[in-house]
């Protein structure tokens, strides 16, 4: 019975036997049996002082190095795993020279590299350079007809650009073209920025560094005429439950449209009436909020007499912190309303401060003291303390509207 067991179906037995001595065979000699094999490492530069840059137009360096290697099949596959990168040294580098650098590999290990390419790469380093600039607007078509231009407005204004001095020196203007055509309702756009030389020639900005890269283009159209659009500002007062804070609080409508012969000069903004957040928890839609028109309507007036508000309400998480936005310089003959008041900061390290430990270490704040009538986007300036390395900011734009007392 024993042997009968044992060999029953003795050729399959046999068959899954060499199989398997087969399959172990292979993968042994394979895997340790010396190949050749292509593989790609990404070249890094590293040495480079803070005063010098490397000018990418007049160099040559390429993104990666190709490595022929030998060695056991398991290595090459562990090479591949690891985040390698080959590397060349400017830690001597001199300014304005074109100079060629010999590629340092990494150890690879149970590897031979049988051959790479390039060897060696071309590298032009000049100083570094920096310049503030102002952003202009070249706008591409333009509106409907029957429509006209109420606002525009570029965020940020300036933008900051460093790099080699023959680049950043030759840099004339900083360009920005938002497409119009047949707008007829307010737009936004967030649009890369160009820059030119003097002779209005686009300068390629592989070596540049650009802060920020993507701007935001803001366009309100409205009807021919004379009219003026006036933003509903939610007037809110109160704080909301702890742990939780303001989002986004917007009326409908969010303009009005107002002949302008009947509008004040300095008005720019209408309040609604105040809006009592004090100890909200959730989202909620405020209705039948009248609105404060800061002149006498004239009879029969088809303008809005009431908005609806949501006010949203967001519970604020353990790495997040509230952080007032200052208006400094503020003229005591100007009216100033900002939306929202406080900015969102998210950082690990903030958590175990108290609320009087981050009043004294940051601080947002807006200098409006030349800022006159109207409404503008701004992006409040933050003073951090160096010891902080991981902050991260939620919303950095800020709408601050003014009117003129004397106005109202």
């Amino acid at each position: 019975m024993l042997i009968r067991r044992i060999f029953h179906n003795c050729g399959l037995k046999f068959v899954s036997l060499l199989l398997a001595i087969t399959l172990s065979i292979y993968v042994a000699y394979f895997s340790n049996n010396p190949v050749r094999y292509p593989i790609d490492l990404p070249l890094r530069v590293s040495g480079l002082p803070q005063e010098l840059v490397v000018n990418t137009e007049d160099s040559r360096i390429p993104d990666t190095i190709k490595l022929d290697v030998r060695g056991p099949y398991r290595a090459i596959t562990n090479a591949q795993k690891m985040k390698l990168h080959a590397s060349i040294d400017l830690s001597e580098a001199q300014p304005g020279t074109r100079t060629l650098y010999r590629v340092q590999l990494p150890t690879l290990d149970d590897l031979t590299v049988m051959d790479h390419n390039p060897k060696s790469v071309t590298v032009m380093v000049e100083p570094r350079a920096e310049k503030t600039l102002n952003i202009d607007v070249e706008r591409r078509g333009s509106v409907k007809e029957g429509y006209e231009i109420s606002r525009e407005d570029v965020i940020p204004s300036t933008i900051a650009v460093s790099g080699p001095a023959s680049i950043v020196n030759r840099i004339a203007r900083c360009v920005i073209t938002p497409r119009i055509q047949d707008l007829a309702d307010r737009d936004s756009q967030n649009i890369v920025v160009r820059f030119q030389d003097g002779e209005d020639q686009t300068i390629p900005t592989g070596s540049l560094q650009v802060t920020p890269e993507v701007v935001q283009y803001e366009i309100d159209v409205i009807p021919a005429g004379s009219l003026r659009v006036l933003e509903i500002s939610p007037h809110i007062v109160g704080e909301v439950a702890e742990g939780f804070r303001l989002g986004v609080s917007k009326p409908v409508p969010l303009y009005v449209p107002v002949a302008s012969d009947i509008v004040p000069e300095g008005v720019y903004y209408v309040r609604t009436d105040r809006i009592d957040v004090s100890g909200l928890t959730e989202t909620q839609v405020f209705s039948g909020l009248k609105i404060q028109y800061p002149f006498e309507l004239p009879e029969n007036s088809n303008l809005p007499l009431t908005c609806d508000v949501s006010v949203e309400v967001r519970q604020v998480t353990d790495d997040e912190r509230l952080i007032p936005i200052e208006l400094v310089n503020r003229r005591d003959d100007m009216d100033y309303n900002i939306s929202p008041e406080r900015l969102v900061f998210k950082s690990v390290e903030l958590a175990e401060l108290s609320e009087e430990e981050i009043a004294s270490k940051i601080r947002a704040w807006i200098d409006v003291g030349a800022m006159e009538p109207g409404q503008v986007k701004r992006i409040p300036q933050v003073d951090l303390p160096l010891t902080l390395q991981h902050v991260t900011l939620d919303r950095m734009v800020v709408t601050v509207s003014i009117n003129r007392k004397d106005a109202e």
